[in-house]
């Protein structure tokens, strides 16, 4: 059984500067997820409080002004020309959330210092892969 708010009782640093934050997730999220997290993290370090703050620190990382930019998909078919050049068999179906891949890739981008910038009307798999 997931617990409610309700059920759950927060400690509060002495400081009090640490603001708690409520977050509604489905168990269909938050149980695959936690049950990752429990299963790779080593002595106990990757709680699910410093996995949504790991992530958060991802989305909120800023990019130079002047960093140089790169659409998403064109780093989506490197990797998986890659892949396909060392023999890796990719799995693209119709149930494939390509999109995801994408976000994913301009996250990456971010965390190197390059800005997203898909190309005007790109907000779908190109054709030329």
């Amino acid at each position: 059984m997931t617990a409610t708010w309700n059920d759950v009782r927060m400690a509060r640093p002495s400081t009090g500067e640490t603001q708690g934050r409520a977050m509604r997730i489905g168990p269909e999220i938050w149980d695959p997820a936690k049950e990752r997290a429990e299963a790779e993290r080593p002595a106990g370090s990757k709680t699910m409080t410093n996995l949504v703050k790991d992530l958060l620190r991802r989305y909120a990382a800023p990019v130079p002004a002047d960093a140089d930019e790169m659409d998403p998909w064109d780093l989506v078919n490197v990797v998986i020309g890659i892949l396909t050049e060392r023999g890796v068999q990719v799995r693209v179906s119709p149930d494939t959330d390509l999109t995801a891949a994408a976000q994913t890739a301009a996250d990456l981008l971010r965390l190197l210092g390059v800005r997203p910038a898909p190309r005007p009307g790109r907000d779908h798999p190109p054709d030329e892969t």
